[in-house]
């Protein structure tokens, strides 16, 4: 009596026929449906990293100018003020050392100090005027360079930041062509 083995293969089979079909089935409906959105997911994926390392770009020259304005530009109108403030201070002393000579007695001896003092005086006064007039161009420039480089740049993060936000890298080249970064 080996039939009821047969025919329990053979149901199995009948019964395994429709079921495997079905998987299949829907084995290829869910890679097909999936598929698609795992492309989808994946552009998305690499247009985020494209336009994430655009704005990288953007940020990185952003702290660049940034640093260059506050690490080189102000420290160099900071140090050419110190060397104004020495200067005047060195002006002032030699001024007070000639003012004294003039008012003390007045003799063979006192004539020779008295015109070193004047030339160390006049030599010092012009650096003094010399080092005023260094100061003020330099702040002028200082106050315009910070303008500048401050409105622009906050525009190009402000506008790289806004084209990432909503994804669109065509606008973040734009942004990064309009500021003349690589």
């Amino acid at each position: 009596m080996t039939p009821p083995k047969c025919g329990l293969i053979t149901i199995e089979n009948e019964m395994r026929n429709p079921v495997i079909e079905k998987f299949e089935q829907l084995r290829k409906w869910s890679l097909n449906k999936y598929k698609k959105e795992f492309d989808k997911n994946a552009d998305t994926q690499r247009m985020m990293a494209k336009n994430g390392e655009t704005l990288c770009v953007a940020i990185n020259s952003f702290i660049e100018k940034v640093n260059t304005l506050v690490n080189k530009t102000i420290t160099d109108t900071l140090l050419t003020v110190k060397q104004y403030k020495n200067a005047r201070i060195e002006y002032d002393a030699y001024r007070t050392d000639l003012q004294e000579l003039n008012h003390g007695l007045v003799g063979q001896h006192s004539l020779p100090k008295t015109e070193q003092a004047k030339l160390l005086f006049q030599t010092h006064k012009e650096k003094y005027e010399q080092m005023r007039n260094d100061v003020v161009m330099k702040l002028k420039f200082l106050e315009e360079h910070k303008v500048n480089v401050l409105r622009n740049q906050l525009g190009l993060f402000h506008d790289a930041i806004s084209a990432y936000s909503i994804g669109n890298h065509s606008q973040l080249e734009e942004t990064l062509a309009r500021f003349h970064i690589k």
